[in-house]
């Protein structure tokens, strides 16, 4: 799969997707070996894609070439199992965006993932922003509203725009507000443009508006029981939805730390450390996150048989 030509047909965007965390060593280099082995094993669950290179990730923290190289790492590990998409607009202009968006398409990813500029701050100049990028490049792209600097959401106008170019494939879609999704949704009815809503709150709702997937947090620890969600009678998924916000709702307060203890919790050599300044995981916290997961394992163990379990 490679970003350098148009929209693939047969690349699907659905399921569930990990907003990939960047594992580090105490000394905050990239751990490699433990990148590989997560990435391995969130293909063996099932997910519907991989999402590198993004906030959860901590990608404003890494240099231009990690981020190439967790792309490209990802690619080679996917093989053709499954999509990958990354972040890869970074610089301070237009042209800076450019030239790394044309750098990240060369890592063979499916699909190229905008951030909304800084410098374009209309619906007017977003317009211009996306026309000009996607004339000066050949690959397929994706959007993401990413709160990070700032959370800026597009419009469905914009969406509209955009999705009937032909060139965007996925949508990391964040409102959190039903009104605002369905009209985006509608927005995008008829193309290419799949919209992978972010917010597990909003999981049910999203789906029955029509998205294909989401790419949540909850996926990074879970992506078996977003997988079930997403798929499962809406009568079914009911209980499975409302442990999921509930273990989520306490990840937020420390991500990605938490999230990447909820992994070591099963069984993947990965450690709380990374580059952002945030505060250490107490031990109560820590315990009160072994619990999270006793709760939400437990649904898992005794509704879900199509799981598959290797830890």
């Amino acid at each position: 799969m490679n970003a350098g030509a148009h929209s693939d047909s047969s690349v699907q965007y659905a399921g569930a997707w990990p907003v990939l965390l960047t594992p580090f060593h105490e000394d905050q280099s990239i751990d490699w070996s433990t990148y590989e082995a997560v990435l391995e094993w969130y293909i063996d669950r099932g997910v519907g894609g991989l999402f590198a290179v993004c906030l959860s990730g901590e990608m404003f923290e890494l240099t231009a070439e990690e981020r190439f190289m967790l792309a490209r790492t990802a690619v080679r590990v996917a093989g053709n199992r499954v999509p990958v998409v990354a972040t890869g607009n970074f610089g301070d202009d237009l042209a800076g965006h450019i030239d790394s968006v044309k750098r990240t398409a060369d890592s063979g990813v499916s699909a190229v993932v905008l951030v909304l500029p800084t410098f374009a701050r209309t619906d007017r100049e977003l317009l211009d922003y996306f026309d000009t990028l996607i004339a000066q490049t050949s690959c397929s792209c994706g959007l993401y509203e990413c709160p990070v600097p700032e959370r800026r959401l597009l419009s469905p106008a914009v969406v509209k725009h955009v999705a009937e170019s032909g060139r965007f494939v996925c949508f990391k879609e964040t409102c959190c507000d039903p009104s605002i999704l369905a009209a985006k949704c509608a927005a995008a009815a008829g193309t290419n443009l799949a919209i992978l809503q972010a917010n597990t709150p909003l999981i049910l709702e999203a789906r029955r508006l029509g998205c294909t997937g989401s790419m949540c947090i909850s996926a990074n620890v879970a992506p078996e029981l977003v997988h079930s969600v997403l798929e499962a009678p809406d009568g079914d998924a009911e209980e499975l939805h409302q442990r999921l916000c509930v273990v989520e709702s306490l990840i937020r307060h420390c991500h990605p730390a938490g999230s990447k203890f909820l992994l070591g919790e099963r069984g993947l050599p990965i450690t709380m450390a990374g580059r952002a300044k945030r505060d250490a995981l107490d031990l109560e916290s820590q315990a009160m996150m072994r619990q999270a997961w006793r709760f939400l394992r437990s649904a898992m163990d005794s509704s879900a048989s199509s799981f598959r379990w290797r830890e």
